[in-house]
């Protein structure tokens, strides 16, 4: 019983610490940019898009195929972005549960 009582005890520190993490998350922002900087796009640690910019230089853009180059623009910013989003998320979950690995499939909502 003193086994089943502390695994419950660890289980609640461990859900306290994830929702630290999560409102920690949401205050990180990471910023990526593409075309040389044309568009940069920032996200928060949850992957949520909080910015969108385009550069001056670029907005007045009017042919269908600098309005290709300019959506391909800004999905490889917002890619970028979420992708340094989800690793620091990644490290955060190795800090909250002490390195140990997750099972398969096993999404926290984060």
């Amino acid at each position: 019983m003193r086994n089943l009582a502390a695994m419950m005890q660890k289980a609640k520190e461990v859900q306290h610490n994830l929702e630290k993490v999560k409102e920690e998350l949401a205050e990180l922002r990471f910023t990526a940019s593409s075309g040389g900087g044309a568009v940069e796009v920032e996200v928060n640690g949850r992957a949520d898009v909080t910015n969108v910019t385009l550069s001056p230089d670029i907005i007045g853009l009017t042919s269908p195929d600098d309005v290709a180059m300019l959506e391909d623009l800004i999905q490889v910013a917002v890619n970028n972005a979420r992708s340094m989003a989800e690793n620091a998320k990644a490290e955060k979950m190795k800090e909250v549960t002490g390195g140990l690995p997750l099972p398969p499939g096993l999404d926290l909502p984060l």
